[in-house]
C-alpha cells in the first residue's frame, strides 16, 4: 500500500510538473513569436517610419497606370517664369558686325530677353522714430508725440524680423542657435537667443483667441481626424494631440495620452457630433457622442505583419479590404451592394477564429487576463470594432485613412530629430500652438510670413475672424 500510495504522490507530482511546462513551453514559444515579429517590422507592416528600413519598401498602394516619370499632362507646375517689371535692366549692344563694321551709334532694338533672378544685398531696415516735443502756446505745456505700440524701447526687432524668426524655429524646426547663425551670415547681426525665445512667447499670447477658434471651428466639424504622438518634455514622456481636418490644424501637448488628455480641457473628441478617423486606441471608443471611424492603413500593415509570418485568414483579410477600398472608389465613394462584403467579412474572422491559436486559461500562479497573441489581439479588434473598420465603405465623408493627422503631427518627430525633445513644457506648448496656426494657414493657402508679421503688429486676430 505504502508503494502504490508513494506512486500515486510521484504521478501527480509529474502530472502537475508536466502541465507546468507545457503552459511554459507555449509561453515561451509565443515570446519568441514575438520576437520574431518585433525583428521583421518595417514601415510597410508596422507603424515603423521608412527612415528606419534598412532596406527600401514598396509603397503600400501600387501606382496604377502606365504614365510617364514626372509631371504630368495639365500639370501646372511651379516652373521659374519671366516678369513683365524687373527692378532692373542691362541693355548689351553688339560692339561690331560679324563682317566687322563698327556698329557704334546705330538704332538697335531689343531682340532677345533673359532674367536673373537674385537677391538684393541682404541688411536690416532701421527706422527712427523720432518723438517730437511741443510747447502749448496758451499754456505752456510741453506735449511728446506717441510712438507706435510695437515700439517700445530704445531699439527693437520689427514684426518682419520677428515673424521671420517664429517661422525658422516652429515651421522649419530650425534651433534658436542656428538662427542667430543665419541672421549673422546673412545681415551681419546674430540675434540674441533669449530674443528668440521671448518673440515665440509673445507669438503664442498673440494666438491665443486664433487657437480657441481653430478648436472650435474642428469642433463643429464633420470629419476630424485624432491623433498623438510620442514626445520628450523635460526629460519625461509627454504627448502631442492633434485634432484636424481639410483645413484646420489644432494641437495640444499634455503629460498624458489617454483618456485623461483626449476628455480634458484641451481635447476636443468630446465635443463632436461628427465621424471621429483615428486608430484602435481604446480611449477613443469611451465616446459615444460621435460616430467612429479606423484608419485602415493602420489596419494593413498590421495585417502584413502577420502575412510575413505565414497568416492564411490575415491574407484573405488584406486582400477583401483592398478590393473593398477599389470599389468604393479608393475611399472616395460608396460599395452600393454592402451586404455580401459583410458577409464576407464575417466568413473570414470566423476562420481566423479557427486558425488562431485561444489564449491558455489562468492559472492559479497567474495575474490579470491570459495573455493573447498579436494576430489574435488583431482579429478580436476587427470582429468587435467592424463597424468602424468598414465604415468608408458604407458613408462617402469617412476616409480610408487617418494620414491626415498623421501627416499634422510629423512635423514634431522632425523637429525632435533636430532637437531631441523640449527643455521646458512651457517650450512644448509654444511650439504647438504655433505649429498648427502655421498648419491651418499652410492648408488655407494664406501667406505665413505675412500672417506673422500681423501677430507681431497685434492685428491678425481682427482680420482672422472675418475669413
Amino acid at each position: 500500500m505504502n508503494n502504490t500510495s508513494d506512486i500515486l504522490i510521484l504521478l501527480d507530482k509529474l502530472s502537475t510538473e508536466v502541465s507546468f511546462l507545457r503552459e511554459e513551453n507555449t509561453l515561451l514559444r509565443l515570446r519568441i513569436s514575438e520576437l520574431e515579429e518585433s525583428f521583421n517590422l518595417n514601415s510597410k507592416n508596422s507603424s515603423k517610419p521608412p527612415s528606419t528600413d534598412i532596406v527600401k519598401q514598396k509603397p503600400a498602394f501600387p501606382k496604377s497606370g502606365n504614365k510617364k516619370q514626372g509631371g504630368q499632362h495639365g500639370h501646372a507646375g511651379k516652373t521659374l517664369q519671366m516678369v513683365a517689371d524687373p527692378d532692373h535692366q542691362e541693355y548689351l549692344h553688339a560692339k561690331h558686325c560679324t563682317c566687322g563694321h563698327s556698329l557704334e551709334g546705330v538704332l538697335s532694338q531689343v531682340g532677345e530677353k533673359r532674367q536673373v533672378f537674385n537677391l538684393p544685398k541682404a541688411k536690416f531696415y532701421v527706422t527712427q522714430y523720432n518723438s517730437m516735443c511741443s510747447t502749448c502756446p496758451d499754456c505752456g505745456i510741453k506735449n511728446k508725440g506717441t510712438f507706435p505700440s510695437t515700439v517700445t524701447g530704445k531699439v527693437s526687432y520689427g514684426a518682419s524680423v520677428l515673424g521671420l524668426t517664429a517661422l525658422l524655429s516652429t515651421g522649419y524646426a530650425i534651433p534658436f542657435d542656428k538662427i542667430s547663425q543665419l541672421t549673422d551670415d546673412l545681415f551681419g547681426h546674430p540675434i540674441n537667443v533669449s530674443t528668440l525665445v521671448s518673440a515665440n512667447k509673445v507669438c503664442y499670447q498673440e494666438l491665443e483667441p486664433v487657437e480657441q477658434s481653430i478648436k472650435t471651428a474642428v469642433e463643429s466639424s464633420k470629419v476630424v481626424h485624432l491623433d498623438e504622438t510620442g514626445c520628450q518634455v523635460a526629460g519625461k514622456r509627454n504627448w502631442l494631440h492633434t485634432g484636424s481636418t481639410a483645413l484646420l490644424t489644432y494641437l495640444y501637448v499634455s503629460q498624458k495620452r489617454g483618456k485623461e488628455a483626449i476628455g480634458g480641457d484641451k481635447g476636443v473628441i468630446q465635443f463632436l457630433k461628427g465621424w471621429a478617423i483615428h486608430d484602435c486606441y481604446a480611449s477613443y471608443f469611451s465616446y459615444d457622442n460621435c460616430a467612429h471611424a479606423l484608419c485602415v492603413t493602420h489596419l494593413l500593415r498590421e495585417l502584413q505583419a502577420q502575412i510575413d509570418r505565414g497568416s492564411l485568414w490575415a491574407t484573405e483579410m488584406h486582400a477583401f479590404l483592398m478590393d473593398i477600398y477599389l470599389k468604393s472608389d479608393k475611399g472616395l465613394g460608396i460599395v452600393t451592394d454592402f451586404e455580401p462584403y459583410s458577409l464576407l467579412f464575417n466568413q473570414i474572422c470566423s476562420r481566423a477564429d479557427l486558425e488562431e491559436q485561444k489564449p491558455l486559461p489562468k492559472t492559479g500562479k497567474q495575474r490579470g487576463k491570459p495573455k493573447k497573441s498579436k494576430s489574435r489581439n488583431l482579429l478580436e479588434r476587427l470582429v468587435k470594432h467592424k463597424d468602424a473598420v468598414l465604415a468608408f465603405a458604407k458613408n462617402k465623408e469617412v476616409p480610408f485613412t487617418n494620414n491626415q493627422a498623421e501627416r499634422d503631427i510629423r512635423p514634431c518627430k522632425v523637429k525632435q530629430k533636430i532637437s531631441n525633445s523640449f527643455r521646458t513644457t512651457e517650450g512644448a506648448k509654444i511650439y504647438a500652438r504655433i505649429q498648427g496656426f502655421i498648419s491651418t494657414l499652410r492648408k488655407q493657402g494664406i501667406n505665413i510670413f505675412e500672417a506673422l508679421k500681423d501677430v507681431f503688429n497685434g492685428t491678425f486676430y481682427a482680420q482672422w475672424k472675418t475669413c
